[in-house]
């Protein structure tokens, strides 16, 4: 007997609500989907073995698209090993700087209030027209798109690499950490976390400003085109945000110090006090 529609997705509803406030019903619920979903694509997960420590010993810059980058030379990042994320085919530099690694992480959400499907579909759109052009920027993704970019032919000519998110938070995200499974929420987590998992031992960021909470209206480096289409976040949200976010990186720092990989904050300005600052201009040979 086929459900109605309505009554499907009302159970649906329902048992993610009793999931979500059930601390032990939903961490075996999410163990199960992970263990489930690591069996299901283990050899595409397997995949990304090849690249542990290729890059050992080497330094990066993990650039965020916070405003303050406007504020920065990016073309000294050229001849660099490069991270960035999401959005940032909006940067007039793009090509220039030439990322040698792209991610995106969020899952897919067709028609959230948060992040729609049109956004989606326009932010994939954009950043395969940039990988057209560019064969040696290498991608990584949320195992979630893989379907998606297999069925619109996305990326040919690049190589991409998928994830498995392990939706782990503070101190847990260590303990996956150290067996290699991208724990946690947020992109500058899964930066950081690819960046040690390459082998990067000097870790430079700029742009992860975290200054939504101070202006909602000026939070990337480019206008907010997508302004009209986004939720618009209380500033409890922001609050909360910031905290969990600033939390995360306490952890990451602290075990990446034990582990002799040495983060920096090379950005201007901004909310995140957690790595020592150094001057971005300094890095680079005068």
């Amino acid at each position: 007997m086929k459900l109605n529609k309505k009554i499907e997705k009302g159970l649906n509803n329902m048992i993610e609500e009793i999931i979500r406030k059930n601390p032990i019903i939903y961490q075996i619920a999410r163990k199960s989907f992970y263990y489930y979903s690591r069996l299901q694509n283990k050899s595409i997960l397997d995949k990304n073995e090849e690249l542990k420590d290729k890059y050992h010993g080497k330094r990066c810059f993990i650039i965020g698209n916070g405003p303050s980058i406007n504020q920065q030379d990016l073309t000294k990042l050229a001849d660099e090993y490069t991270f960035v994320c999401n959005t940032f085919y909006l940067h007039k530099q793009l090509n220039i700087i030439a990322p040698k690694f792209y991610l995106m992480r969020e899952p897919i959400m067709l028609n959230n209030a948060l992040f729609p499907n049109d956004i989606f579909k326009e932010m994939m759109e954009k950043i395969n027209f940039y990988a057209s052009q560019n064969n040696n920027t290498k991608f990584f993704f949320n195992i979630q798109y893989k379907n998606y970019i297999d069925n619109n032919k996305l990326f040919s000519r690049n190589q991409v690499y998928y994830f498995l998110f392990t939706g782990s938070k503070g101190k847990r995200m260590v303990h996956d950490v150290e067996k290699h499974k991208p724990p946690g929420r947020g992109i500058n987590p899964f930066m950081l976390f690819l960046a040690e998992y390459l082998g990067f031992k000097a870790i430079y960021i700029i742009g992860v400003d975290l200054c939504d909470f101070k202006n909602k209206d000026e939070h990337h480096f480019y206008p907010d085109s997508f302004g009209t289409k986004l939720k618009k976040p209380s500033n409890l949200e922001l609050a909360r945000g910031l905290y969990l976010h600033l939390s995360d990186m306490e952890i990451f720092y602290r075990y990446f110090k034990k582990e002799g990989v040495q983060i920096f904050n090379a950005g201007v300005g901004g909310m995140l006090d957690t790595f020592p600052r150094v001057d971005y201009n300094s890095l680079f040979k005068q």
